[in-house]
């Protein structure tokens, strides 16, 4: 700047205030500027982190932090500028030398915000503005709420539209609800199984309500290598291309006979008292209901139970599976949970399902490897009953329907579910690949059995642990 130039505009600073500025007067001016500057900087950083989430919100917002930005940003320019001529009439070089870092910082510093909110109404011109949410409420067995309450999951229901949340019950618990007063609540519920499935069928107001299969996953038990190698011994489970086959029918045998832990070798001491594994209260849980409709297949003979007077002969046959463990959980998860934290000890084997130790071998690989120093092995039931996750809608309910094909056919879904949780979809080499990646060997075929029809289940249930399903204390 010439010399008349600052001249004049030391002149023009001392006109406009009717007396030669002074460095406090300077200071403060310089400070509001700052504030004001920052103000501005407020205004358009909505468009920084609308762009940086990939998110947008609605045009007439873009414009409204846009104008109110720049509006700000230019008054805090002038007074930035009107702080210069006032230090350039002080004739002070430190002042002036800060005089010029402002000036250049903030125009910097405005164009940055003019730059972001104009990238965030670009995308809000490219990109349609998302409706409002559609909030559908799903009755879930309780296995399957993490799946549906997963954060990434979560988004792909929003990124639909959705907004999904969930209630947790146990499947013979949800099986046995009245729904025909809830439908006010729930758009669809998602029962942990077939056999759950058909009994929800059966009632209003689901009957001729079609169903939506999801993902599926069979029943595995939960153990440790002491536990494998004690068993193996008993010709009670064998192994084979490391994986690990758990014989049902020679179980049952060991019941019957009464094997206790004393017929182990002395690496498993500790434990006393029957074999037995430990499983959900088949009156409330999926996983028990299910594990007892693998035994009663096998109890006879490999033939699926169809009359009330056999099941009544097969429960009483089967009553010590239940009977001899005591209390019983009335959630699968709670058995993991005993089996994850209480250790061999307290849970030598657990019925679960494949799905929860994958999950917690995938997500938490390092407290899966072993239990107080005894490793923890997963067994395949043979034969085996899957747990089929089915989704039924409400009648006239889209939404609920709409969300349970989402995760049926969305590939997203379909990736998490199975990368994440360890559920199956129709693809077993498919599942084999991913799970293998995580330096894990699943089976590619796993032998099936056959469970009876639902009340025939109920009755087989009820001969070994009398309780009216849903309504047992412990649920």
């Amino acid at each position: 700047m010439s010399e008349g130039s600052e001249a004049q505009s030391s002149a023009s600073a001392a006109d406009a205030s009717g007396q030669k500025p002074t460095k406090r007067r300077v200071s403060i001016t310089a400070a509001t500027g700052i504030f004001v500057a920052v103000l501005g900087v407020i205004g358009t950083l909505p468009g920084l982190k609308s762009y940086a989430d990939n998110r947008v919100h609605g045009l007439w917002a873009s414009w409204l932090l846009l104008a109110a930005g720049l509006l700000v940003l230019f008054g805090a320019i002038l007074l930035i500028m009107h702080v210069r001529a006032m230090i350039a009439s002080l004739g002070d070089k430190t002042w002036d030398v800060l005089a010029r870092i402002l000036a250049g910082v903030i125009p910097f510093v405005a164009l940055l915000g003019v730059i972001f909110a104009g990238i965030d109404i670009k995308d809000a011109v490219a990109e349609p503005v998302p409706a409002a949410l559609t909030t559908v409420q799903l009755a879930v067995g309780s296995e399957n709420v993490p799946f549906f309450t997963d954060p990434e999951v979560q988004q792909v229901f929003r990124g639909n539209g959705y907004n999904v949340q969930v209630t947790g019950f146990g499947s013979r618990e949800l099986a046995s609800k009245n729904f025909a007063t809830s439908k006010p609540k729930y758009d669809a519920v998602v029962p942990s199984s077939q056999i759950a499935a058909s009994q929800l069928e059966d009632m209003a107001p689901f009957k001729g309500q079609p169903e939506i299969a999801l993902f599926r996953s069979p029943l595995v038990l939960a153990t440790y290598s002491t536990i494998a190698s004690c068993l193996q011994s008993l010709g009670i489970v064998s192994q084979s291309q490391g994986i690990w086959w758990f014989s049902v029918a020679n179980y049952l045998t060991a019941v019957a006979d009464k094997w206790d832990w004393s017929m182990c070798p002395s690496s498993v001491a500790p434990l006393t008292g029957r074999i037995l594994v430990s499983t959900t209260n088949p009156q409330c849980s999926n996983s028990g209901e299910i594990f007892m409709a693998d035994a009663s297949y096998v109890a006879h003979h490999g033939l699926v139970v169809a009359d009330p007077g056999t099941a009544t002969e097969v429960g009483d046959d089967l009553a010590p599976l239940v009977k001899e463990q005591g209390y019983m959980e009335y959630t699968t998860n709670l058995v993991l949970q005993d089996y994850l934290v209480e250790g061999v000890d307290y849970t030598p084997m657990a019925v679960i399902y494949e799905a929860q130790f994958l999950g917690e071998k995938i997500t938490q690989p390092g407290a899966m490897n072993s239990q107080q120093g005894v490793k923890m092995v997963l067994m395949y039931l043979t034969p085996n009953i899957f747990s089929q996750r089915m989704l039924i809608p409400f009648p006239g309910d889209s939404a609920g329907a709409a969300v349970g094909h989402l995760v049926a056919d969305n590939p997203q879904l379909e990736q998490l579910a199975q990368e994440k949780y360890g559920f199956r979809y129709s693809d077993p080499v498919e599942f084999s690949k991913i799970i293998r990646s995580h330096g894990i060997t699943v089976p590619l075929e796993i032998t099936q059995g056959k469970a009876p029809d639902p009340t025939i289940l109920g009755d087989i249930i009820n001969a070994a642990d009398p309780g009216p399903a849903g309504n047992d204390p412990a649920c």
